[in-house]
């Protein structure tokens, strides 16, 4: 139905006058038609996602930037055979908003730019409104296995609290594999390897005890771990092997023995520290705070070592010369083998593996329900 003289009438409003304010008020935007269920079902909207970036992936701050065109597509019995160059601003248009943004105010958060309703196709009444949003979002990480990690950066469509599901409802767009598209070459996202892409669609309720849509877009990431390789565990294993330089010198120089384990256990702890910006904060140990801890004990017991020995010269100086350098081969064959299990097989297994593969970890949707993985491909979803 529009909203014209014949409509107005027709509906009882029999004044002149308060018919054309009741139009002029449509035409500003301040009425929206209702929602145009069909058989009283709630309309169905579905959804499309275009990235013009998703940055700054922050491992410390649990965040990402992300700015990203959504398309919401439905389709209006009323707007059949209607001129799309004529679209009322009245017509009836779902809202949306990112619900894990942590920026801005209001219910859209961050910057958001709507953009008019378009009438894409006259025959069957199919519309659609765009929402451009520059947002950033909190991104819960699992970083047991950092910095040989994949995560899941998930995007919370919620429709707003001016409808319900009642009214309108989220749904995948036909073409699902295109539905998710990024407009530059994300494929060279530092310290990250996008692979692919999961939606999950459900209602649930909220705290007013209302039902409400949501869209849970999960884009599937994994981490490039060499960074991390060459910049914190390199220099901390080399830190590490220095302190065994205290073996070299003979049992009874305590002071240069004890001086060169504890000068390098010092190194370690402000190498930690002016590192600590790079590292995740935890309540629990990743892979890079065990071989933080280990490399720790290490040049501590190396510490220890080296002033026992140099106690039991007054006994016996041979003996204490020889278990000085067992103790040496012993403690640096352990410190080098747990170095490579720590990190060999991962390193081998990251440089083996297929990234566009179905992320390890399960892939289950609100309901419980087994989601579906689609990969991105260049010239399919991904374009630059």
């Amino acid at each position: 139905m529009h909203l014209g003289h014949g409509g107005l009438e027709g509906m009882g409003i029999k004044n002149a006058v308060d018919r054309a304010t009741i139009m002029a008020a449509g035409e500003a935007g301040f009425i929206i038609a209702d929602p145009p269920k069909i058989d009283g079902k709630p309309v169905e909207v579905r959804v499309k996602v275009g990235f013009a970036r998703l940055a700054r992936i922050n491992t410390v701050n649990l965040t990402c930037d992300i700015k990203l065109f959504i398309d919401l597509y439905w389709n209006d019995p009323n707007m059949v055979g209607v001129d799309p160059e004529n679209v009322p601003n009245y017509v009836w248009r779902p809202n949306a908003y990112i619900y894990n943004s942590i920026d801005g105010t209001g219910t859209n958060g961050g910057k958001v730019n709507e953009h008019q309703v378009s009438l894409m196709d006259t025959e069957t009444g199919l519309m659609l409104y765009p929402l451009e949003v520059e947002v950033t979002i909190s991104n819960d990480m699992d970083l047991r296995k950092f910095p040989f990690d994949s995560d899941a950066v998930d995007i919370i469509i919620l429709q707003s609290e001016d409808g319900d599901a009642e009214d309108w409802v989220l749904r995948q767009h036909e073409n699902v594999e295109s539905s998710v598209q990024f407009f530059y070459n994300v494929f060279e996202t530092p310290e990250w390897d996008v692979n692919g892409f999961s939606l999950d669609f459900f209602e649930s309720m909220g705290g007013n005890g209302v039902m409400y849509t949501h869209c849970v877009l999960s884009i599937h990431i994994r981490r490039r771990p060499l960074f991390y390789i060459w910049k914190l565990v390199l220099p901390l294993f080399l830190t590490t092997a220095f302190a065994f330089g205290s073996f070299f010198f003979d049992v009874n120089e305590l002071e240069a023995r004890s001086n060169t384990a504890a000068t390098t256990l010092l190194t370690t702890v402000a190498l930690i520290y002016v590192l600590s910006n790079e590292l995740p904060k935890t309540n629990y140990q990743t892979l890079i705070d065990w071989f933080l801890v280990f490399c720790l004990v290490v040049q501590l017991l190396v510490w220890i070592i080296s002033n026992l020995l140099t106690t039991d010269l007054v006994a016996n100086t041979e003996r204490a010369q020889d278990v000085d350098s067992r103790y040496a081969f012993v403690m640096a064959g352990i410190f080098t083998f747990g170095t490579l299990a720590l990190f060999l097989p991962k390193l081998v297994k990251w440089a083996m593996s297929n990234k566009f593969s179905r992320p390890a970890y399960p892939l289950k949707g609100r309901k419980g329900n087994e989601l579906e993985y689609y990969t991105f491909e260049a010239n399919k979803n991904v374009w630059y």
